[in-house]
C-alpha cells in the first residue's frame, strides 16, 4: 500500500470515528444535559444543607427562604438571557392555553423541589437523593396514563422494591428500634426522620407531575421560557409562604459563606434547570428520569469530602435497593423500546422529538 493511499484510508477512519462519536454525542445529548444537570443539583444541595446548618444566623434559615432566593436568582437569569438571545414569545410563552399548562408547571414543581429541601434539614445529602429515584417510576405511571407512553410489568415490579429502600432510609422504629446517627448529618428522631421521607415522597409525585408536564408540553415552548416560569410561580408562593406563616420571617445573610452560598444555590439552580429542560425536551420522560441515579454518586462524594460521612448500612442497602430497580428499570427500557410508541390501540402515532444542535441557541 503507498503511502498515499495510507494517508486516505487514515483519514477516512478518522472521520468514521469523529462522525461515530457526533452520532453517538447528537442521539444522546439530551442525557448528557440531564448529567451535567444532575451535577449542578448535587452542588445545590449540598450548598442548601450547609445553608441550613449554618450557626451564624440568629435563626436557623427555612428552606423556604433558600428556595426563595434561587428561584429569584434563576429568574433573573431567565429574563437577561431571553433579553439578550431574544427568545421567542418571551417571557409568556405563546397565547392560548399553554400558559396555563406552564403555570401547572410553575406549581408542581415548587412543591417537588419543597419535597427536597425540608427533607435536607433532618436527612443525609445521599438519603434524600436515593428518596428522588422514586421519581421514574412515579414519571412512568403518570406518563402511562397522561401521555399513553407503555408501562410494563417490569417497571411496576421495579416499583415496588424501591419502596423497601425508602422503608431501611425511613428506619421507622417498630423494625430498626432507636437508631444512633451523626447529628451533624442527619437526625436521629426517629418521628422526624418519618415526617421528612413522607414529604420527600410527596416532592417525588410533584417532580412526577413536573416531568409529564415538561414531556407534554415538548418542544412547542423555548426551555428558558420553561424555566422562568417555574421560578416566578416559586417566587411568589414562596414569598407568601413566608409572609403568611408566622413561623417563618427572613434571615438576611451577614457573612462572605452565606453570601457565597446563596449565590451558588441561585446560579446552579439556572444551569440545573436550563440542562435538566432542555434534557426532557429531547428524551422521552421515563428514559431522562431514570439517568438521575448518577446524582447519588456526586452527593456521596461530597458528604465524604464536606462532613467526613458515610451512609450506615441500612441506608446502603436502601440506597442500593432503590439505585438498582432504577438501573434495571433504565436498561430494561432502552433495550425493550428506545423510541417512542403510542398504546397499541391508538391510531395515531407520535414521534421522538428532535431539536437539532444548532437551533437550541435560536429557540
Amino acid at each position: 500500500m503507498s503511502s498515499q493511499e495510507s494517508e486516505n484510508l487514515s483519514f477516512i477512519q478518522t472521520y468514521y470515528q469523529g462522525s461515530q462519536v457526533q452520532k453517538h454525542f447528537n442521539k444522546n445529548y439530551g442525557l448528557y444535559c440531564i448529567i451535567l444537570g444532575e451535577l449542578c443539583t448535587s452542588w445545590m444541595l449540598v450548598a442548601t444543607k450547609l445553608l441550613e446548618q449554618d450557626t451564624d444566623f440568629e435563626e436557623p434559615i427555612s428552606p423556604t427562604q433558600i428556595l426563595f432566593v434561587r428561584m429569584l436568582g434563576t429568574y433573573i437569569g431567565c429574563l437577561i438571557y431571553m433579553y439578550f438571545k431574544h427568545v421567542e414569545d418571551s417571557p409568556w410563552g405563546p397565547p392560548g392555553k399553554i400558559r396555563f399548562i406552564l403555570i401547572a408547571r410553575g406549581i408542581s414543581g415548587y412543591f417537588g423541589v419543597l419535597g427536597i429541601y425540608i427533607p435536607l434539614v433532618y436527612l443525609a445529602v445521599s438519603d434524600v437523593i436515593s428518596l428522588s429515584f422514586l421519581a421514574p417510576t412515579c414519571t412512568s405511571i403518570m406518563a402511562y396514563i397522561v401521555l399513553r407512553e407503555k408501562f410494563s410489568k417490569f417497571e411496576g415490579i421495579g416499583g415496588l422494591v424501591s419502596l423497601i429502600g425508602v422503608l431501611l432510609i425511613a428506619k421507622p422504629t417498630f423494625l430498626f428500634g432507636n437508631n444512633h446517627t451523626d447529628n451533624n448529618v442527619e437526625t436521629s428522631d426517629p418521628s422526624d426522620r418519618l415526617f421528612a421521607v413522607m414529604f420527600s415522597l410527596v416532592g417525588v409525585i410533584c417532580y412526577a407531575m413536573t416531568f409529564t408536564i415538561i414531556r407534554f408540553i415538548g418542544d412547542r415552548v423555548n426551555p428558558v421560557v420553561t424555566v422562568s416560569y417555574y421560578a416566578s410561580v416559586t417566587v411568589v408562593l414562596s414569598f407568601l409562604t413566608i409572609l403568611i406563616s408566622p413561623s417563618l420571617s427572613f434571615q438576611w445573610p451577614h457573612t462572605l459563606k452565606q453570601y457565597f452560598l446563596l449565590i451558588l444555590i441561585a446560579v446552579t439552580g439556572f444551569f440545573m434547570q436550563y440542562l435538566f429542560t432542555t434534557g426532557l425536551q429531547l428524551e422521552k420522560a421515563s428514559r431522562a428520569a431514570s439517568m438521575t441515579y448518577i446524582q447519588i454518586v456526586f452527593g456521596i462524594i461530597w458528604e465524604v469530602l464536606i462532613w467526613n460521612h458515610l451512609p450506615n448500612i441500612w441506608s446502603w442497602l436502601g440506597i442500593l435497593i432503590i439505585l438498582g430497580s432504577s438501573i434495571s428499570i433504565f436498561w430494561y427500557k432502552n433495550h425493550i423500546d428506545d423510541e417512542y410508541h403510542k398504546l397499541p390501540d391508538e391510531e395515531e402515532h407520535v414521534t421522538e422529538i428532535q431539536i437539532p444542535l444548532q437551533q437550541l441557541d435560536r429557540k
